[in-house]
């Protein structure tokens, strides 16, 4: 078989001879181009990735800075927190990862504000006193807030890109503090005496409704030797002073006073609460609710009482003292004092537990006995002497030596346990017995300006007729007046109203300037559904043919910043013989169907089997011993004021307008 030569063959084989070295080249070329390319892509990858990230660290940090803002203004506009809590200076929170995200507390964002706030000169105010601005609401009240808020992000950029990482937000914000004065009185005692007062000869204080509201209050003493029901005040007893009670003075609700004495067998049919008495026997007092002092207490009398309804088993508590309870004796709930408890008895003293923050626990009790001297747990700060089969809980019996499972207490420090505090005593707020708030006898004017409370009510202003010195004359006057009167008498000369029977046929306001007269044997009645009346000595009142004040106000403990304060008022000793009082004698009383009030600020002269009395009393002071029967029902008195001589209680509301938000770096 013959083969044809190809022709081209040659040049082929040449043209490959001369491509040698050429194909290394192209590979190095090709995977630099691919390195190149790959390497752009990583790098505009890592860029894409870290642009990425940077946006949402710049996204969660714009929000966290917002939320710090946020969070300052809603601090702000909280009007149920104090004005003291009110304008804040700075706030933060900080995420913690550790904490589970359900956790509403933990929310994803951590920020840090600061506020700056400024008067209307333009002045920075920096009194920052707890975390929070203190101004002067009248003088000085901030009206501009300035709020610097930086946030950080959760999720930070990466690959360097971490500008994103904070952002910091500022707002302006208008503040308009504007402030207001109430001066209303709160007319909610059944007697109110500024002055000392006793009751007996048949007093009574008594709730309709069954319960515990006819109190009674005093800027002095309360002296009660009154009977004639099982508890002849339906109410707590408030004094300044000294309450003594004397058999068979029996008080549905609670003591709190300076000081306390008792006489024979009565009850406090709730909690005695006494801040000035630095030692209290008690003998023949029983107290079913709690008893409270600063200094020292012994029990000679069962505390508590387990079966009324109305109370809990009572504890002793001695912020300032010891504790001793004699034998035969027993407390229902805890005892506890600051200093030594001392149990003389052998048989259950303490039903509950004993504590002492810096006393120990002595016991006569047997240590062969049987049965609980202390049915709870003894804790104390220094020796426990009592043995820990007498102890109903011995397991949780500590203190620094003597019969104790633990030594010393759990954390080191025995304190008191607040729950078997009266709540009224705001422990632990207060770390002792305080004064019950003092209160003032409020102010009550004739004057066109005192009036328009009255008239803004309902009421309306009637001319008053001429003062007879006819009782019955004046009464019919009063009697036939229809809707809601006011009559205000200045007319009298130097002698009271003079007023006999009341038939009423509308509700009555009558002021009269020189007192009232309502003589003996006086009622009041309807003649037409229930009614009320009003007996006023305004406080405004002026001395006979004369320009001088029936009453000024003393303030004996000074007055604050707006000049409010305690104040007594004090009738010129010049005056007529029973000017400005209110007198009755022999069986002044009011029918059921009368709603009454009667005030003076100066003397309440009733005796003899006076009441009953629907409504309240208030008065300067009284000077009889036969105190009236008062059922309470609280009265509306409109043109009552708190304080004669200043605004009131000052009401100072913040409302904050943010007017600007903007980025101060990011």
């Amino acid at each position: 078989m013959t083969r044809t030569r190809n022709p081209r063959s040659p040049l082929i084989m040449r043209r490959l001879a001369d491509s040698d070295g050429f194909a290394l080249p192209s590979v190095i070329v090709i995977f630099s181009v691919v390195v190149i390319v790959s390497l752009t892509l990583a790098g505009a990858a890592v860029h894409a990735v870290g642009f990425s990230t940077s946006t949402r660290a710049s996204t969660q940090s714009r929000a966290a800075a917002d939320s710090g803002i946020n969070d300052i203004l809603a601090t702000i506009g909280d009007t149920g927190a104090p004005l003291a809590n009110r304008l804040p200076c700075s706030a933060s929170h900080s995420y913690d990862a550790s904490v589970a995200e359900s956790d509403t507390v933990n929310y994803k964002t951590s920020y840090s504000a600061t506020v700056h706030y400024y008067d209307a000169a333009g002045a920075e105010l920096a009194s920052c006193v707890g975390g929070f601005l203190q101004f002067d609401a009248v003088g000085d009240p901030p009206v501009k807030a300035v709020v610097d808020s930086t946030g950080t992000a959760i999720a930070k950029g990466v690959a360097g890109q971490s500008s994103g990482d904070t952002r910091s937000v500022t707002a302006v914000v208008a503040l308009d503090v504007n402030t207001s004065y109430d001066n209303s009185a709160a007319i909610d005692k059944s007697v109110f005496s500024d002055a000392s007062i006793t009751l007996t000869n048949g007093a009574t204080t008594i709730d309709p409704t069954g319960g515990t509201s006819a109190d009674v209050y005093s800027n002095g003493d309360v002296s009660c030797t009154t009977g004639g029901t099982a508890h002849p005040i339906e109410g707590s007893i408030y004094a300044q002073g000294n309450v003594n009670l004397e058999h068979p003075c029996n008080v549905k609700g609670s003591v709190w006073s300076g000081t306390f004495t008792s006489t024979g067998n009565v009850e406090i049919g709730q909690n005695l609460m006494l801040y000035n008495q630095p030692n209290l026997t008690l003998a023949g007092a029983a107290v079913d609710g709690s008893l409270v002092t600063n200094g020292n207490i012994e029990i000679g009398h069962s505390v508590g009482n387990c079966s009324a309804a109305s109370t809990g088993c009572g504890s002793v508590t001695s912020f300032g003292g010891t504790v001793t309870v004699d034998s035969g004796d027993s407390v229902a709930g805890d005892v506890q004092a600051s200093g030594d408890v001392t149990l003389n008895s052998n048989s259950t003293a303490v039903y509950g537990n004993v504590r002492s923050t810096g006393g120990g626990l002595v016991s006569t009790a047997s240590t062969t006995g049987t049965g609980h001297v202390v049915g709870g747990y003894v804790a104390v700060a220094g020796n426990q002497a009592l043995s820990l089969s007498r102890i109903g809980e011995p397991a949780s019996t500590c203190g620094a030596s003597g019969n104790v499972t633990l030594k010393p207490c759990p954390g080191g420090t025995v304190g008191f346990d607040a729950s078997q505090i009266p709540t009224a005593l705001n422990y632990p707020t207060n770390t002792t017995v305080v004064a019950p708030q003092k209160e003032s006898l409020p102010a009550i004017g004739s004057d066109t300006a005192s009036l328009q409370p009255w008239l803004d009510a309902g009421w309306h202003l009637v001319t008053a007729p001429s003062c007879s010195t006819s009782d019955s004359t004046n009464s019919a006057a009063i009697s036939a007046l229809t809707g809601k009167s006011i009559v205000v008498f200045t007319n009298c000369g130097s002698s009271p109203l003079k007023l006999s029977d009341l038939n009423l046929h509308g509700d009555v306001v009558v002021m009269s300037q020189s007192g009232f007269d309502f003589g003996g044997n006086t009622t009041i009645d309807s003649a037409n559904g229930v009614h009320q009346f009003y007996a006023i000595v305004p406080t405004d009142g002026k001395l006979p043919s004369s320009s001088t004040q029936t009453v000024t106000w003393q303030y004996p403990d000074g007055v604050d910043a707006y000049g409010n304060g305690y104040h007594s008022p004090v009738c010129n000793a010049s005056r007529p013989a029973g000017y400005a009082d209110i007198t009755a004698t022999n069986h002044f009383t009011t029918t059921d169907d009368v709603r009454s009030f009667f005030f003076t600020p100066c003397s309440w002269n009733v005796d003899n089997n006076a009441g009953p009395f629907n409504g309240e009393v208030y008065v300067g002071k009284s000077t009889t011993g036969n105190s009236p029967e008062v059922v309470y029902y609280e009265m509306d008195v409109p043109g009552a004021l708190a304080y004669p001589t200043g605004p009131g209680v000052p009401i100072t509301t913040v409302t904050a307008t943010e007017t600007s938000r903007f980025d101060t770096r990011g």
